[in-house]
Order: structure tokens, then C-alpha cells, then sequence
């Protein structure tokens, strides 16, 4: 697991929104994303699944206004991949702001990429406003 470095001081976008990023332990960001697992749209999380991944993770918070996001990542090569990420406020549009502070963490870890998997069109939509793209699709198949 390569390390991710935070965001240091406040970044500021072209909205002039200050961004707040900060390190967070494992335990903490799992229990900020408390339920993730029953919303999980693939159903691949199970019980535990998000604390497990925030074991494995480098663990951060973004506070950006209302906004409030924490996420758990990895860099892979040079990826940085979105592991788990759960906004506390559904009613502000965070992914500016997200994107913003994921994209800085990026560059800051001399990353080329940002990548994360998603089951959930319409997040999917959101994002490709910010630059990303569909690289690829799971297929899955239930075995009885």
C-alpha cells in the first residue's frame, strides 16, 4: 500500500471555496462512514468491510463550507484510488469540493490518476462534469 500524503494548509479552487483536508485515523473514518455497508450498491461490502478497508487505507475529512466528506484511499502506482467515501450532507452539491481535494492529493503524491469504482449512475454522471470517464464495468453473475 503506497502512503497518501494530505492536503497541507487550506487549498482554495476556482470558486475561492477554502478546502480543509486532514489526516484521520482508521477507526474514526469507519465509524464517520457507519452504514456505508447497507447502502452499498454492489453488495459486495459486508459487515466490517469498511472498517477493513479504512485498516488498509490512508484515512482523510473534508471540510469545505457545509460540506463534509471522508474518505479512506490507496495509491497504486500512480493511482490514487478511492477505497470508501461517505458525505455527511446529502443536501449541499460536495463533489466540487471533493474532486478539488482528491485531486490535490493526486498531484501532491505525484499521482497521474484518480480512480474509484462505483455502482451508482448517477454519481457516475456527476463525476464525468469533473473530468473523469467510465474505463471499464463489472460483471458479476449469482451462483445458488
Amino acid at each position: 500500500m503506497g502512503a497518501c500524503g494530505a492536503c497541507r494548509g487550506g487549498l482554495v479552487g476556482s470558486d475561492a471555496q477554502a478546502l480543509t483536508v486532514r489526516a484521520i485515523d482508521p477507526a474514526t473514518a469507519a465509524g464517520l462512514m457507519a452504514g456505508l455497508e447497507a447502502i452499498d450498491p454492489t453488495g459486495m461490502l459486508k459487515p466490517g468491510g469498511v472498517a477493513d478497508l479504512c485498516e488498509r487505507s490512508q484515512c482523510f475529512e473534508l471540510v469545505a463550507g457545509p460540506v463534509r466528506f471522508v474518505w479512506a484511499a490507496i495509491i497504486r502506482n500512480d493511482v490514487l484510488w478511492l477505497q470508501a467515501g461517505k458525505s455527511a450532507n446529502d443536501r449541499a452539491d460536495a463533489m466540487p469540493a471533493i474532486v478539488r481535494a482528491l485531486d490535490a492529493q493526486a498531484i501532491s503524491n505525484g499521482c497521474t490518476r484518480v480512480s474509484m469504482q462505483t455502482a451508482r449512475r448517477g454519481m457516475a454522471r456527476k463525476l464525468a462534469r469533473h473530468g473523469y470517464r467510465i474505463t471499464g464495468y463489472i460483471v458479476s453473475k449469482d451462483l445458488k
